[in-house]
């Protein structure tokens, strides 16, 4: 429990005092129904001015821990329980992640699921999710804003660093966060993502039980470090059990599916015995694009060539054939994040938390049974 307010910390003093007075309220020092102490005493008790305690009791009576009546003074909340376990959660976003212009399928899907599991986990965990555009800018007078907003809730949540000089600024404050994070080194003390490792080796182990022993690989043109590692691991996977990546047959073709509907047509071969046994693809829209290729070069998906996608489940649902692929969990990667923020905000605790998810093979009929 926080104590005493540090003036040399870089949290403003009437966001330190307002944590000090709802621990004071949660320890019972400040009870339910009963009226607080005056600013002057407040500011005295805590050697700070009496502006700061103003500002302070204004925040808790927005934050619904206090509750003003006139000419009577200033009261703790009689619901006040009800909204010390409840738990406000930030979700800003800028419009990177929301225009059509600019956000591609694989990241349309990151965000609709991931949403999806963060309603599922407020309605679970006594969580409030309040979504808010916020522009990812480095201006110091717009991040002053966005932080007095920011101020408002107990947690704040992130899909990746998609507000970089507002995640720096957060982190500043000692306001709780979260971050979803695929790198191989984590940079924030609470992160949320999947069990990667085992997620390429369970398929590469799959690939191997279906008998496979040349795969080809459908990858990204546009490579960054995660993406390179992950598929240079999948390659060592293979590699440890027996199974050869076909260096003929990978293609790095583009997110959006009619331009890599395009150049699939053009690279591949025009028979299908040129090609490897089956292919794994990185991107979300390559099995897409690759089934409509198949279907032009009259080929059978699951006969003739097969393929085991790496996506969502938005993105691979309801295709004919249906496909095999490594499911990412993003839906409950936002469901678990709801869980590790209430109980940061709840237990007050200082653990540093680099939590995944297991992952899952999601069989369909792209794949078979070759030995």
């Amino acid at each position: 429990m926080i104590k005493c307010i540090d003036k040399d910390d870089k949290v403003s003093l009437c966001v330190q005092l307002k944590n000090v007075l709802i621990d004071e309220i949660r320890e019972g020092s400040l009870k339910s129904g009963k009226r607080i102490p005056g600013e002057r005493v407040i500011a005295n008790k805590y050697g700070v001015s009496r502006g700061t305690a103003v500002e302070a009791l204004k925040l808790l009576e927005k934050d619904g821990y206090l509750e003003r009546i006139a000419t009577k003074g200033t009261f703790v909340a009689e619901n006040v329980n009800e909204r010390l376990q409840a738990v406000n959660i930030l979700f800003p976003f800028p419009e990177l992640s929301i225009s059509k212009d600019l956000i591609n399928y694989s990241n349309w899907v990151i965000d609709t699921e991931t949403y999806s599991g963060l309603l599922d986990g407020a309605s679970r965990y006594n969580v409030s999710i309040n979504l808010q555009h916020l522009e990812a800018s480095n201006e110091s007078s717009v991040l002053m804003g966005q932080i007095k907003k920011v101020r408002n809730f107990d947690a704040v949540f992130f899909i990746n660093e998609q507000h970089p000089a507002l995640l720096n600024a957060i982190a500043n404050e000692k306001i709780p966060y979260i971050v979803t994070d695929f790198r191989t080194a984590y940079s924030h003390p609470m992160t949320i993502s999947y069990k990667r490792k085992k997620a390429l080796e369970d398929s590469a182990d799959y690939l191997v039980n279906c008998g496979y022993k040349t795969v080809g690989l459908l990858m990204n043109d546009k490579r960054d470090q995660a993406n390179n590692w992950k598929m240079s691991y999948f390659q060592e996977c293979l590699e440890k059990r027996n199974v050869k990546t076909d260096c003929k047959s990978i293609y790095h073709i583009p997110e959006n599916e009619e331009k890599a509907l395009g150049e699939l047509l053009q690279m591949l071969p025009r028979s299908a015995n040129k090609l490897p046994e089956v292919f794994f693809c990185e991107a979300m829209t390559a099995p897409l694009a690759f089934l409509r290729a198949a279907h032009e070069r009259k080929w059978t998906v699951g006969k003739d060539i097969d393929i085991m996608g790496y996506a969502g489940e938005t993105a691979l649902r309801n295709t004919i054939p249906s496909i095999t692929y490594l499911k990412i969990p993003y839906v409950e990667m936002g469901r678990e994040a709801c869980r590790l923020l209430y109980e940061k905000v709840t237990k007050k605790h200082n653990e540093i938390i680099h939590h995944e998810v297991p992952a899952q093979i999601i069989e369909g009929n792209s794949t078979r049974k070759i030995k």
